[in-house]
């Protein structure tokens, strides 16, 4: 396959002024590292941002925050206007808008301002110069030093997060805990409270460190679009108190962005019919700050209260391609929604790396022909650090791609898509507690309809221990009576070291679901389960005969993958897809049955023989 893009962490590792910092604290930062090469583009952050070009449909104004005037005409690089908001006034169908690097405390809100339209959309991006910073938070200041790393300073509004240099703190309920290296804060008393660690060590100050304090917000108009064709291309968006970018329009694009730091969704695609939004090649992290750590916002024992990172409500064809996503405090890509007399659905995800999102890093519920293919998908072990008082039991929502109907997300009439059509294929699937899981609440009429599982590759974890004992599963099945039909799940490579295979809620077979030519293992000996009846190491032949198997050509047979252990490292490091991939003597090379949805390999390399798994 062709080149590569590599993704590397990007964010600015010293302070807004340049200023470096001692490191006296401890560095326990969350982020990824290096996404290391991917066999599609991906977020790069060696070229980021990318210049983007002038407008060829219509006319190119320009901004400067340092140097601009909003009394110039706009329309030179020698004559820039200062602000963003000034440019609104002014755009038409077809113009562009280019932003010099800097840090603008504002942001796009496009309510009441021209639309794009067909073969003229209007574009926002950066000159390519440097970072163009769009922030909505509020400034917090001046801040006093109490006592070692702990500073105070004045607040006039209630915040949901602090971030400082990169790092989210963890908010805590009384001033007393906040000491040196705690990474926590405090907000009471017309004060907030904070642990600066590295930013105020040594000859560092709080006061030129990059801190960001997203308020309280819900419903703040960031970067906000109320119209149809416009395209946001290298910007970082952060700070928001509610979503980085939302709003309800058609052919909306986001093309290599960077987007952290938001007390809600990174993109929230909002209006219910709305198409064509798509985005591309982002690096995607730190948001839904309103749960982080996971669990603090009042959900954590019910089972719910997230909201994804970025999503597309009851949308016709979205599109997601190249992106990094990952460490959000809600879902990380997901699809949703159903509207009576409303086209939604046709979902497309791809060639994107998802990972340690709460609490499902990809999601397709309650709409159909959705299809996730060719993405890198997987969790660390969860950290009790990154959850509510260390509750590690909250890990039990580790799920790496579901397939659902939860009632809230319909239009409450059991008028469901059901899944009609869904399809996941080609993917790598690590390191969750249930790597694939069917998933309903509350809808009696939930099944798998057309739906086809092939070739996915799906790595188990090594330990039910870092998920607080419960149940680890490579595929879930829900009992879903006669409502499932014409439902494939085929040519799929599932390696375990503890849990089960694939449980079945259903004593026998699942009406309406065929299971064939996939290739089962596991080190401790799972095997399959029916209705939670254990068949033990090898039984295959049994599992076949409760009826759950439907096919004859599954096997149980180690598939010799390069390194499946690499997948339960602890840590953020993102893994290395490579090692998912099959020996040369595999078995699973061959095996495996033609399909006439799709005739490549994860990498997009044409498949000459059909064998099992993702490559």
């Amino acid at each position: 396959m062709g080149i590569v893009a590599v993704f590397a962490f990007h964010g600015n590792s010293g302070t807004v002024d340049g200023s470096a910092n001692a490191d006296h604290c401890q560095d326990n930062r969350e982020v990824g590292a290096e996404v290391g090469k991917m066999p599609w583009p991906v977020f790069d952050a060696a070229h980021y941002p990318p210049s983007v070009p002038a407008s060829i449909t219509g006319i190119t104004y320009y901004v400067d925050g340092a140097n601009g005037n909003n009394s110039n005409s706009g329309t030179t690089a020698t004559a820039p206007l200062k602000t963003i908001a000034r440019s609104l006034r002014l755009v038409a169908a077809g113009d562009t808008v280019l932003i010099k690097r800097g840090f603008y405390r504002e942001g796009i809100n496009l309510n009441g301002h021209a639309s794009g339209t067909t073969g003229k959309p209007i574009t926002f991006g950066s000159y390519g110069d440097g970072e163009v910073i769009l922030d909505g938070s509020t400034k917090v200041g001046p801040w006093t030093q109490v006592d070692g790393t702990v500073w105070s300073a004045p607040i006039a509004f209630a915040p949901s997060a602090v971030v400082v240099n990169e790092v989210p703190l963890k908010q805590v309920t009384k001033p007393s805990k906040v000491t040196s290296c705690s990474g926590v804060w405090y907000v009471g008393g017309g004060y907030i409270i904070a642990d600066m660690g590295t930013s105020s060590v040594g000859a560092g100050d709080p006061n030129h460190a990059d801190i960001v304090v997203p308020n309280s917000v819900e419903d703040q108009a960031h970067v906000f679009f109320w119209g149809n064709y416009y395209t946001f291309k290298g910007l970082t968006i952060r700070g928001s108190g509610s979503n980085g970018i939302w709003g309800q329009g058609s052919h909306i694009t986001v093309d290599s962005c960077v987007i952290k730091f938001n007390g809600k969704a990174a993109i929230a695609f909002q209006g219910a019919g709305d198409s064509d939004n798509v985005v591309l090649t982002s690096h995607i992290y730190h948001n839904v700050l309103a749960n982080w750590p996971r669990g603090n916002n009042g959900y954590d024992q019910a089972g719910g209260g997230w909201p994804g990172t970025l999503t597309w409500f009851a949308n016709l064809r979205p599109l997601a391609r190249g992106n990094v996503v990952h460490m959000n405090g809600g879902e990380g890509i997901a699809s949703y929604g159903t509207v009576n007399g409303v086209q939604s659905g046709h979902a497309i995800f791809e060639q994107n790396v998802v990972y340690d999102n709460w609490s499902v890093n990809i999601y397709f519920d309650n709409q159909a022909n959705d299809t996730a293919r060719n993405n890198f998908i997987f969790n660390h072990p969860p950290s009790a650090a990154n959850f509510i008082n260390g509750d590690t039991s909250l890990a039990k929502y580790s799920v790496c791609l579901m397939l659902a109907d939860e009632y809230s997300s319909s239009d409450g009439t059991n008028n469901h898509a059901n899944l009609a059509g869904t399809k996941v294929y080609n993917n790598i699937i690590a390191g969750c507690r249930i790597g694939i899981r069917d998933y309903s609440e509350k809808v009696a009429t939930h099944g798998l309809k057309n739906v086809l599982l092939a070739n996915n590759t799906i790595i188990m974890p090594r330990s039910s221990a870092p998920y607080g004992g419960n149940d680890i599963f490579g595929i879930y099945l829900r009992d879903n009576g006669r409502n499932s039909t014409n439902t494939t799940i085929v040519n799929n490579i599932i390696y375990g070291f503890v849990g089960d295979l694939i449980f079945s809620e259903a004593a026998g077979a699942i009406d309406g679901v065929t299971l064939n030519f996939n290739d089962y293992f596991s080190i401790s000996g799972s095997s399959p389960l029916v209705a939670g009846i254990r068949l033990g190491k090898g039984k295959l032949t049994l599992w076949k005969s409760s009826g759950n198997e439907t096919g004859i050509n599954s096997t149980y047979a180690d598939p010799l993958l390069l390194e499946p252990a690499a997948f339960s490292v602890p840590g953020t490091t993102p893994y290395d897809y490579r090692k998912a991939g099959p020996a040369r003597i595999s078995p699973t090379l061959s095996g495996g049955t033609i399909q006439s949805s799709f005739n490549t390999n994860f990498a997009g390399i044409p498949r000459i023989r059909w064998g099992v798994g993702a490559f």
